[in-house]
């Protein structure tokens, strides 16, 4: 039953890291395409 919970919990906690990176990247994007305005 540990192992099973811990599987779970990887797994969750892959998906949460995988959200995390994507919204990471997509904040920095953004600002440099606010940069990239601000040059502009």
């Amino acid at each position: 039953v540990l192992r099973y919970r811990y599987v779970v919990t990887d797994e969750a906690l892959l998906k949460y890291l995988k959200w995390e990176l994507r919204t990471r990247l997509r904040a920095e994007e953004v600002k440099q395409e606010l940069q990239l305005e601000e040059w502009t």
